[in-house]
């Protein structure tokens, strides 16, 4: 953290490394695949660099821990987190330190804090896949300051994030529950049931024109390079237009091939798909061709009908439609299910009402989707200013009285040096064989700022 070794620490501070006020204890993990944890099916949670990531049937811990990503973290995103704590029964795998803090000097939580807003440059490494050693995390330099005010920092860090979270948690709860409202509202008014006075039904067979797409032979090369025809699959589904194609095909594909081109307008449902498309639908905002995972409506004229309310309709039954889907092991729609699809009829003028209720509900959400992502990073950015400042002794005041850190953790070494000449010492690992004179340091320079450093490699944790 450069703003933090460029300073001056507190009174009663002194900058020592990580591995001086922890016990590290990465000679106990196990790393456990995914088909042997199934196999042993329990209910100790099972740990890897970024949180839990199954149970297991045994623990190989039981005690307050701090785990500390050793692969597959984003290190160089300040807004990631790096290490957490657990307690309890437990199982890590091999892709986190596992980190048992000196309590005669330190907390857990503060540890935790410090690791999550460290910067990590020149520590983790790598091309692909950033990786924190044992021995570059244990030399990360610490501020240290006194037990007692160590105490007093993450007692306000607890209040003032916590207080963040709730409001965080609040502006979320209330997107959901305008959300479930616009569910409720649609259902109303086009589920099933009796229908209102004045309002008919048809079906989508009777209102439109249905048909689907085809896939153009892959093999033939002819048919995509230097393609013009735009060309859709329901994996763009997921938003109500179709703005932009995925790929495009020649017009050799159109002429050769079953695809046909449908107009800008045509709506387009997912007959199976990936995820969660099944049963979703999206309007064309061009001419396009398209796969066969796609029903295509091309509607008859809107005398009594507008487009937007077909479309609100379809979005309506979406449940209903995945419901409906026929097949095993992947259930689909077919164009017959689509064609019998029931549409309510209200009136022209009702029906623009209801468009303009549901217009002004969509308005509403995007505004409060807006502000509460504004708000998160908001929150996010003062969360991380409040550790900083916490970190760097400017959060809570310092007292005279407390044991000056360096002091404390003088007296801690030299017990430990004490106790391992006693007899035969039980395994001890190299963190924490340090002498008293070697635990204090001097402040450490700022990091180096790699110009090759990958900050945008996504890392992904590894589920062993």
């Amino acid at each position: 953290m450069s703003r933090l070794t460029e300073m001056e620490l507190p009174a009663g501070w002194t900058w020592t490394r990580l591995g001086n006020v922890v016990e590290v204890l990465d000679h106990q993990r196990v790393p456990v695949s995914a088909k042997e944890r199934a196999q042993r099916p329990g209910d100790v949670p099972y740990y890897g660099a970024t949180g839990q990531v199954g149970w297991i049937d045994t623990a190989l811990f039981d005690e307050e821990l701090v785990l500390l990503g050793e692969d597959g973290v984003q290190f160089f995103d300040r807004s990631k987190p790096k290490a957490y704590m657990i307690s309890g029964p437990a199982w890590v795998n091999n892709h986190a330190h596992v980190l048992r803090v000196c309590r005669d000097v330190t907390l857990a939580r503060f540890v935790v804090h410090y690791l999550n807003t460290f910067n990590y440059e020149g520590y983790a490494n790598g091309t692909t896949r950033l990786k924190l050693t044992k021995s570059s995390m244990t030399s990360i330099p610490v501020p240290l300051p006194p037990l007692a005010e160590q105490q007093r920092i993450v007692e306000a860090l607890d209040d003032h994030l916590s207080r963040s979270d709730a409001a965080t948690r609040s502006l979320i709860d209330a997107g959901r529950r305008l959300t479930s409202l616009r569910t409720s509202l649609l259902a109303s008014i086009l589920g099933d049931g009796e229908l209102p006075v004045g309002w008919t039904s048809s079906t989508i067979g009777e209102l439109a024109n249905v048909g689907t797409g085809a896939t153009p032979l892959k093999s033939r090369s002819e048919y995509y390079e230097g393609g013009t025809v735009p060309w859709v699959t329901s994996s763009l589904l997921n938003s109500s237009l179709i703005a932009e194609p995925e790929k495009y095909i020649t017009d050799l594909a159109v002429q050769e091939t079953s695809v046909k081109v449908y107009p800008a307008g045509t709506i387009l449902v997912a007959m199976y798909g990936e995820g969660k498309t099944r049963g979703k639908s999206a309007e064309l905002a061009f001419p396009a061709t398209t796969n066969q995972a796609c029903a295509a409506i091309v509607l008859h004229g809107e005398k009594e009908f507008r487009k937007p309310w077909i479309k609100l309709a379809l979005e309506a039954q979406y449940i209903k439609l995945r419901r409906l889907s026929a097949g095993g092991v992947q259930p689909n729609l077919n164009l017959g299910l689509i064609r019998k699809i029931e549409i309510a009829l209200p009136p022209r003028s009702e029906q623009e009402k209801i468009l303009a209720q549901m217009d002004n509900w969509s308005i509403a959400m995007e505004r409060l989707r807006v502000t509460v992502a504004r708000l998160q990073a908001r929150g996010d950015h003062l969360q991380k200013s409040i550790v900083e400042r916490a970190i760097s002794g400017q959060l809570v005041p310092q007292n005279p009285a407390d044991e000056p850190a360096s002091v404390l953790l003088n007296r801690s070494c030299a017990e430990r040096e004490a106790q391992s000449g006693k007899g035969k010492p039980k395994r001890v690992t190299r963190s924490r064989q340090v002498t008293a004179a070697a635990a204090v340091m001097p402040a450490p320079p700022p990091p180096a700022h790699s110009t090759d450093a990958p900050t945008n490699v996504v890392q992904q944790e590894l589920p062993l």
